[in-house]
């Protein structure tokens, strides 16, 4: 989730400088960007993501973006980058479980996607 080992703004420009080609060399990234399509878990978060060596590639409004989250006890961290690395956000937020409380209304999708999405495509 990113938490343990770094901050949101570390994540976040660590993602802008791998998409936008500051990391590794052109081949080695283009071979990250190769999707396969994901499993159900995947797709009823993100519809139509597609998953390929440590980076997502998710649809959204704009076209899509590169993305790698993760949870763990305590926290969900979320992030986007357009795909030439030029916008990006990362969301980060506590929580205690990623079930509902008994009683509480039941989430569809991740909370975050949204939130994303305005963010990289200013709607």
């Amino acid at each position: 989730a990113g938490e343990m080992v770094s901050t949101t703004s570390d994540g976040n420009r660590f993602l802008r400088a791998l998409v936008g080609g500051r990391v590794l060399r052109p081949a080695q990234l283009a071979e990250m960007e190769r999707t396969v399509p994901t499993n159900e878990e995947f797709t009823s978060n993100w519809p139509g993501a597609r998953y390929g060596l440590g980076l997502m590639w998710v649809p959204n409004s704009c076209g899509g973006s590169w993305v790698h989250g993760g949870d763990i006890q305590g926290f969900r961290t979320r992030n986007g980058v357009s795909p030439d690395g030029s916008r990006s956000v990362v969301v980060s937020f506590n929580t205690d479980s990623t079930e509902a409380e008994p009683g509480a209304p039941r989430v569809s999708g991740d909370l975050a996607v949204t939130l994303i999405d305005h963010a990289l495509c200013g709607r």
